[in-house]
C-alpha cells in the first residue's frame, strides 16, 4: 500500500511539473495515474462518489453523440481521443482523492515553481538578442521553433516549451493560486510564492497573451472587489471597517485596475508594442487596407472573423451542430465564402460545443461552469471562495475571446483545477 501510494505521489508531481514544459510526459503522467486508480478499483479500494465529478464525461459524451449524424466518423474518433482526459481525469480525483486532499497545498507548490521557472527561462530567452536566442535554440529540438519577427515583441514574446497562448493561460492560473497561497499564509510557502508571483506577473506581461491578461486583470479585480471586506480585516484587522473604508478599498481597486495597465503601456515595450499591433490591425480592417499587408498572421482579424464565421454556421445548424468530425471542414466552407485567404480558427469556447455538438453540449459545459461558479461563492473561507472565483472569471473571459479546451494543454488544466476546487469546495484549505 505504501509503495502504491509512493507511486500516486511521484506520477502527481510528474504531472504537474510536466504541464508547463511537455505535453508527452503529462500524457504518460496521466495515463500512469489512471492505471494505478483502475488497479485500487481493482482491490476494491471504496472511494467517496461525487456526482459532480462526472461533468468532464458528460461533456465528452454531448460531443460523442454527435458522431450519430457527423458524416466524417474518423475525424470525430480522433477529435475525441484528443479530449480523452475528459474521461480519464474524473476517475483520477474520484480514486486518489484522499492524496489531493489531504496535500493541496504541496501539489500546488509544486505546479506554482513548475510555471514559476517555465516563466524564468522565457524571461531569460526575452533578454537575450535574438540572434543567440535562435541559435541556443536551433540546438535543442525540444525547445519550439524562435522565429524572428520585423519587429520584435509585435506578436508577443518567445514561448519556449509550450503555445504562446496557452503558456499564457497556465500563467494566469499560476498567479492566482500563488496569491492564494500567499493570501493564506501557507507555512513555509509565503515568500516562496510572492517572489513566484513577481516573475509570473512580469512573464505574463511581456508574453502578450492578451486574454490572458486581460483575465488575470478582470478576475483579481473582481476577487478583490467580492472579498474587500475579509481582505480589509486580513491587512488591517478591526482597525479598518465600514462603509469608508469599504469605499475607499473598493475604489483604490479600481483605480488600480486602470493604472496598472496603464504604466504597463507607457513603460514596458514589449506591452507597448504588442497593443500597438492590435490597434494597427484594427485600423487595417476597419479602412479595408488590410490585404496590402501578411494580413494571415493579424491574430486580432483572425479571432474576429472565426468568432464570424462560427456564429454564421450556427445559424444554419442551431439545434444539433454539424458534428464533431465534420466542424473543421464545416467552417472552412464558411470561411471559404467570406475570408477564404484566412486559416481555420476557433477563438469561442462555448462557440465551439454548440457549433459541434449543438445545444446539448453548449448546456451541458455552460451547466458545469456555473455550477462551478456557485460552488465558489458557497466557501466558508475568504482565500478559498477569491480562488474559485478568481478561476470562473478568468476562463469566463478566456471562453468568450479563444477556445483552450479543443487542446491538450489547455483541456487538462482547466479540468483540473475545475475537479480539484469542486472535490474541495467543503475543505478548509487553510
Amino acid at each position: 500500500m505504501l509503495k502504491l501510494r509512493y507511486w500516486v505521489t511521484t506520477l502527481l508531481i510528474l504531472f504537474l511539473v510536466s504541464l508547463p514544459f511537455s505535453k508527452g510526459v503529462n500524457s504518460v503522467a496521466i495515463v500512469g495515474l489512471t492505471m494505478l486508480a483502475l488497479v485500487q478499483i481493482i482491490n476494491s479500494k471504496k472511494s467517496e462518489f461525487q456526482w459532480i465529478m462526472l461533468y468532464p464525461i458528460i461533456v465528452w459524451f454531448s460531443l460523442a453523440l454527435s458522431l450519430i449524424y457527423t458524416s466524417d466518423v474518423a475525424n470525430g474518433l480522433q477529435q475525441l481521443y484528443h479530449q480523452i482526459h475528459l474521461l480519464l481525469l474524473p476517475i483520477i480525483f474520484i480514486v486518489h482523492q484522499e492524496e489531493l486532499k489531504q496535500r493541496f497545498h504541496f501539489y500546488l507548490a509544486i505546479f506554482n515553481l513548475a510555471v514559476g521557472v517555465a516563466a524564468l527561462v522565457t524571461l531569460g530567452f526575452y533578454v537575450l538578442e535574438e540572434q543567440t536566442a535562435q541559435a541556443i535554440v536551433n540546438r535543442f529540438s525540444l525547445l519550439k521553433p524562435y522565429i524572428i519577427h520585423e519587429a520584435k515583441d509585435a506578436f508577443g514574446a518567445y514561448s519556449p516549451f509550450l503555445d504562446r497562448l496557452h503558456f499564457g493561460y497556465l500563467i494566469g492560473i499560476a498567479v492566482m493560486t500563488s496569491l492564494f497561497q500567499v493570501v493564506a499564509d501557507v507555512k513555509g510557502k509565503k515568500t516562496l510564492m510572492a517572489i513566484n508571483t513577481v516573475i509570473l506577473f512580469t512573464a505574463l506581461a511581456i508574453l502578450g497573451a492578451r486574454a490572458a491578461q486581460l483575465g488575470t486583470l478582470l478576475a483579481l479585480l473582481f476577487a478583490a472587489i467580492l472579498m474587500h471586506k475579509f481582505i480589509l480585516h486580513y491587512l488591517f484587522g478591526t482597525r479598518f471597517s465600514g462603509k469608508k473604508a469599504s469605499i475607499t478599498f473598493i475604489a483604490s481597486v479600481l483605480l488600480s485596475a486602470v493604472l496598472l495597465p496603464w504604466l504597463l503601456y507607457k513603460n514596458v515595450p514589449a506591452v507597448q508594442t504588442r497593443y500597438n499591433q492590435m490597434l494597427w490591425e484594427m485600423a487595417v480592417m476597419e479602412n479595408n487596407t488590410y490585404t496590402e499587408y501578411s494580413y494571415t498572421h493579424f491574430t486580432s482579424i483572425r479571432r474576429i472573423l472565426s468568432w464570424k464565421n462560427t456564429i454564421t454556421l450556427i445559424q444554419q445548424y442551431p439545434l444539433l451542430g454539424v458534428g464533431i468530425g465534420d466542424l473543421n471542414n464545416e467552417l472552412a466552407v464558411t470561411y471559404q465564402k467570406d475570408s477564404p485567404a484566412f486559416p481555420v480558427n476557433y477563438h469561442q469556447q462555448f462557440l465551439y460545443y454548440w457549433s459541434s455538438a449543438g445545444l446539448l453540449s453548449f448546456a451541458v459545459f455552460v451547466a458545469a461552469f456555473v455550477h462551478f461558479f456557485v460552488a465558489g461563492l458557497r466557501k466558508v473561507h475568504f482565500a478559498s471562495k477569491a480562488l474559485s472565483f478568481s478561476f470562473a472569471i478568468f476562463y469566463g473571459i478566456i471562453f468568450c475571446l479563444d477556445a483552450p479546451l479543443v487542446y491538450q494543454v489547455g483541456g487538462v488544466t482547466y479540468w483540473w483545477f475545475f475537479l480539484w476546487c469542486l472535490l474541495l469546495q467543503d475543505s478548509d484549505l487553510n
